[in-house]
């Protein structure tokens, strides 16, 4: 508990109602901003998780989302590399509503059971329960990497709960609990001592929502 720090932000300039006025997920907005805020604090992309209700399911429980796509990354690298001059706004909000089209997607598949997470590991706890050989996907590095989930991430979307929060999944990672309302959205972010700076990612935060918001206000007059 003492290496625990606990950082926060509230933001009333990104909310449910602007984005759907421009039909793009509020979720998707979200998940697009830590990834804005990562790259810009950090310098790199890294394993995302969001987890999903597979709850269509009898006995369903979660399946994981991963919101670090290659849509997610255009947009950084298309606002990041035009700091300091102006960025063709256009093309960014057109990158953005793709970056929620490609994040519906994946929310759909993993409700639906067709996500690949779960069934990975339901293949390899197999495989150990019948005392199989671990086929090589399990001991690359790539697998290492993807579960590794430097930002874990999780949604309070009741209007009942005031906030909330949880700890990282991994040493050197952020656990982000977050909100997306009709008048504000905001994000509660755990880390540890010496380890990922959660202060420094959520000035980052505040920025992107800056920068989403500057999209999205532009977007408006265009939509009009």
């Amino acid at each position: 508990m003492d290496k625990l720090n606990i950082d926060m932000i509230k933001c009333t300039k990104i909310n449910k109602e602007l984005c759907k006025s421009h039909s793009i997920s509020p979720d998707a907005v979200m998940q697009l901003s830590f990834q804005l805020a990562y790259k810009r604090a950090f310098n790199n992309y890294v394993s995302t998780y969001e987890s999903c209700s597979t709850a269509a399911f009898r006995h369903g429980r979660t399946e994981s989302v991963r919101p670090c796509t290659m849509s997610t990354k255009q947009v950084c690298e298309s606002l990041l590399k035009t700091e300091g001059r102006q960025p063709d706004f256009n093309e960014i909000y057109s990158s953005v509503k793709l970056c929620s089209q490609v994040h519906n997607k994946l929310m759909r598949e993993a409700a639906m059971g067709q996500g690949f997470d779960r069934h990975l590991f339901a293949l390899r706890h197999q495989a150990i329960v019948h005392g199989k050989q671990l086929p090589g996907i399990y001991t690359s590095e790539a697998y290492a990497k993807m579960n590794h989930n430097v930002i874990s991430t999780s949604t309070l979307s009741s209007n009942a709960l005031l906030a909330g929060s949880f700890g990282p999944v991994v040493h050197d990672g952020l656990g982000i609990a977050y909100s997306i309302q009709n008048d504000h959205c905001g994000a509660i972010v755990s880390s540890y001592e010496n380890q990922c700076n959660g202060k420094e990612f959520v000035d980052s935060l505040g920025m992107s929502f800056d920068d989403l918001f500057q999209i999205l206000k532009r977007g408006q007059k265009k939509i009009r």
